[in-house]
């Protein structure tokens, strides 16, 4: 189980409201009623985090499950 907090992502203050927003609150209202889902309320398939190395990307990624109760799988490409 992650354990993840807001608290432990530095700075980004901004973005940080924006996924709550955009990210956090669909897909919990989304797991808690399933029922009243409408195409405009459904929660995004994705988000695409950018950025140099070190900058907090995975870090976000794993805030972001641990807010939503959700698996968090780390893949290495390279």
């Amino acid at each position: 189980m992650l354990d993840v907090k807001w608290e432990d992502v530095g700075g980004c203050k901004e973005v940080i409201e924006g996924l709550t927003e955009q990210m956090i609150y669909p897909l919990l209202f989304a797991n808690n009623h399933p029922e009243l889902l409408t195409p405009l309320l459904l929660p995004p398939k994705g988000v695409l985090f950018h950025g140099p190395p070190g900058c907090g990307k995975t870090l976000m990624a794993k805030a972001i499950a641990t807010q939503v109760n959700a698996s968090f799988l780390n893949l290495d490409i390279s």
